[in-house]
């Protein structure tokens, strides 16, 4: 005889959902993990990239509580022994023996996560809030627990609970919290294609600079598995671009390995291109803002593509964060194709698209001019079309 059993799961990105639907015999066997009260423990590992938190589940595996810099909290039971695939989970929260309250009915998300590894076991996890939450009834003394089924060939249902005890939890949760208060603020994700500005001519860091250049040293002493890349945002300039480019380097691995980095997790290639695409590597750009000064356009185009998009990103990141005060001034010029006055006009409005784009950044129109000169600045002759190329341009100024 069979039953019919509904079931509303989660499933995001990477996590498979569990099944909506299923067939199970109306027999089943059921398991039950915890950790006895005399054997409750919880283990604290605590850096400045990750803090975890975990409790052994005697003959099951481990509960563990885990957060990342820049990441959110979450939780995940771990079996040690791999088994037939979940079909329904769900996570309650329990009143121990010697407590005479009724527990909190709390829902929860239940994901599961697939295992990074051949022949291990799958994971069930609890992110952000309901992690938050977990550890809030974990505190107060309730013990969450983990209800779930497998099925097996032969079509028989196996539940499983375990028990997440609370025993000896509050005083590693202290611990755990100013652990994850003192989390840098930005997941070494989050740092692996960076920038640092210089001012024009300058090879010296500001404060900013130097706190960043702070954190990817944290991340290089703790993981020295991984390196940093250093290459320049542009490539153009010749061999004075290239002697500040060293320069700069110079000064940044100085302040590395001044704080404990080794000069081979440290390289650099003056090369624009030169981006690597493995995890492991920290891609840092050197942006000097005249090289974000100046766009071409093709011809007849009003338009702006993706990397030149990116290329003003940076601008408005750069005058936010050092020029705040200054005004800019947006200077559009043409080739000579066509009549100076429907120059002017396109001129104008290749400005205007800048313009509006850098206003789109963040940046106050209050802040922000555009002169329209046509075909009356050139930089090189109209006679060939590379020198009509070079004219079809917006410029960029900071006054003041």
């Amino acid at each position: 005889m069979f039953i019919e059993i509904s079931l509303i799961v989660m499933s995001s990105g990477l996590f498979r959902p569990l099944l909506l639907l299923l067939f199970v015999p109306i027999e089943a066997f059921a398991n039950f993990y915890g950790a006895p009260i005399t054997e409750s423990t919880w283990t604290i590992s605590v850096t400045r990239a990750v803090c975890s938190l975990s409790h052994d589940v005697p003959n099951f595996g481990r509960a563990v509580f885990s957060q990342s810099a820049g990441e959110m909290l979450s939780f995940q039971l771990q079996p040690k022994r791999k088994s037939a695939p979940v079909t329904r989970a769900s996570l309650t929260v329990s009143a121990p023996a010697w407590m005479h309250e009724v527990a909190p009915s709390q829902q929860y998300a239940v994901y599961q996560e697939k295992p990074s590894q051949p022949g291990r076991a799958e994971r069930l996890v609890v992110h952000d809030q309901a992690a938050e939450l977990m550890l809030n009834e974990l505190n107060a003394g309730w013990f969450p627990t983990f209800i779930y089924t497998t099925a097996s060939p032969s079509e028989m249902t196996y539940e499983t609970r375990v028990a997440v005890s609370a025993v000896n939890f509050r005083a590693a949760s202290e611990v755990f919290s100013g652990c994850r208060d003192n989390l840098l603020p930005i997941s070494f994700a989050g740092l692996r294609n960076s920038h640092l500005f210089f001012d024009p001519s300058s090879t010296a860091l500001d404060l900013r600079a130097r706190s960043e250049v702070g954190m990817m040293a944290e991340y290089l002493a703790l993981m020295p598995e991984r390196t940093v890349l250093i290459t320049p945002y542009s490539s153009w300039g010749g061999k004075s671009a290239r002697n500040r480019f060293d320069q700069r380097v110079a000064a940044l691995t100085s302040i590395l390995s001044k704080k404990g980095i080794k000069a081979g997790q440290v390289r650099s290639v003056f090369k624009r291109s030169a981006l690597s695409s493995d995890q492991q590597v920290i891609n840092l750009k050197l942006v000097d803002p005249s090289a974000l000064k100046l766009l071409h356009y093709r011809p007849k185009s009003l338009t702006i593509n993706r990397r030149e998009k990116q290329q003003l990103g940076l601008l408005a990141e750069y005058f936010k964060e050092k020029r705040n005060g200054s005004r800019i001034v947006v200077n559009g010029h043409t080739d000579s194709n066509g009549g100076r006055k429907s120059n002017k006009k396109i001129s104008a409005q290749r400005a205007e698209v800048v313009r509006q784009f850098l206003i789109s950044q963040g940046i106050s129109p209050k802040h922000i001019r555009v002169k329209a000169w046509g075909e009356r600045k050139p930089v090189s002759s109209n006679r060939s079309t590379r020198g009509q190329a070079n004219n079809r341009r917006v410029e960029i100024k900071f006054i003041g």
